[in-house]
């Protein structure tokens, strides 16, 4: 068991760069402006001329998730099917709409859902129906080192850590996962929340990051609660 929690914290550790220097792209030359998020979402149901609704994606190699309208894939310009079938990659990443067209409105908020794929090899990680029962003394080891890693990478990006919680277990939609939790600040933008699940999958391990501003929650969180309860890993390996 000791072998398997090393290799997970290692998972950890190897994307820790590359979800904390990308989160905030979008956000880096363009101070906050405070505006009421009530207004922004009137705008976006103005614009969508329709109810607020979720999208289901097929990922390939990997399940499903449902996301709200509201969302928009990184990088992709034309608006999605009810259903897209997404070739496979090792991550992908959902923003508040309009960022692409690089709609000013949408820097007013933020809000993430990235799902990210890392690869091991067959017996390093438990099994989706198989779950090893993670100890206190386990979950002891990845908070401490995942805190770690999270603090070092946020001081480079001139970001800190507000508050921490600490490593949980829990089931999502049947299935189960680690959880971990925290606060952070990034320069003049309001503190951002940010929701990190790991899922299990025998030769590779699945994450999801959650984020949002805190400011903002009222509006996000529901939504983004839905879309993670809605995540089904199908390619049980």
């Amino acid at each position: 068991m000791k072998k398997n929690i090393l290799i997970l914290v290692g998972v950890f550790i190897s994307t820790m760069s590359w979800g904390q220097v990308n989160q905030y792209d979008e956000h880096k030359a363009m101070e906050y402006n405070s505006s009421s998020f009530e207004e922004i979402l009137l705008q976006m149901k103005a614009k969508q001329n329709r109810s607020l609704n979720f999208i289901q994606y097929n990922i390939s190699n990997l399940g499903n998730i449902k996301i709200p309208n509201a969302m928009e894939i990184k990088g992709q310009q034309t608006s999605p099917a009810s259903i897209v079938h997404l070739p496979y990659s090792n991550y992908i990443v959902f923003q508040q709409k309009g960022l692409n067209a690089k709609d000013q409105q949408a820097l007013k908020t933020y809000a993430r859902v990235i799902i990210q794929t890392t690869m091991g090899e067959t017996g390093d990680f438990s099994t989706c129906k198989g779950f090893q029962t993670k100890t206190a003394k386990d979950l002891e080891i990845i908070d401490k080192e995942l805190k770690l890693q999270v603090s070092e990478v946020l001081k480079k990006q001139g970001a800190n850590i507000i508050t921490w919680n600490k490593c949980t277990t829990q089931k999502i939609n049947g299935q189960n996962v680690i959880k971990c939790s925290y606060s952070r600040k990034y320069r003049t933008n309001p503190p951002t929340m940010v929701h990190i699940y790991i899922f299990e999958n025998n030769d590779r391990v699945h994450k999801i990051n959650i984020e949002y501003w805190i400011q903002d929650e009222r509006f996000w969180k529901p939504l983004l609660e839905k879309s993670l309860q809605s995540f089904k890993i199908t390619e049980i390996q």
